[in-house]
């Protein structure tokens, strides 16, 4: 049974170099497994879990890292919350053809999280001066 006085809240930004993402998620996962505790994990991963969360774009070069990826969420024994709104969360702020744009922000949960909190929400706010959209997230009450 899950400790609901004890949860963790991680919040990151990791760089977009693919050796420093790499010793993230291996720390994530040692504080990880084994845990029974609710806990989630939200940012900016600069990684795809899929290519058709990229509009755009190098597609070929994100592979191994949609790989690596999906395998740490797997690991961990995550997976991410969904969301309403816009589905990219950057843009490059290029013009035309040369425009990119990206699912990078997500909510990432483990199951304890979900049955400890069930109202969990996501919504994909508009976009404002930043290349970034901000994400709100809710508890919604149940009743």
């Amino acid at each position: 049974m899950p400790d609901v006085n004890h949860y963790s809240w991680i919040l990151w930004h990791p760089q977009c170099n693919k050796h420093a993402r790499r010793r993230l998620w291996e720390f994530l996962l040692s504080n990880a497994q084994g845990s029974s505790n609710p806990w989630i994990i939200v940012g900016d991963f600069n990684i795809v879990a899929a290519r058709e969360e990229k509009i755009r774009g190098d597609q070929s070069r994100n592979d191994g890292g949609i790989r690596e990826f999906n395998e740490f969420m797997i690991t961990a024994g995550v997976f991410d919350l969904g969301f309403q709104g816009s589905p990219h969360t950057w843009t490059n702020n290029q013009e035309g053809a040369c425009r990119v744009w990206v699912r990078l922000e997500r909510v990432l949960l483990n199951g304890a999280c979900l049955a400890t909190f069930p109202g969990l929400r996501v919504t994909h706010l508009n976009r404002g001066t930043s290349d970034h959209i901000p994400l709100l997230i809710q508890l919604e009450t149940m009743v």
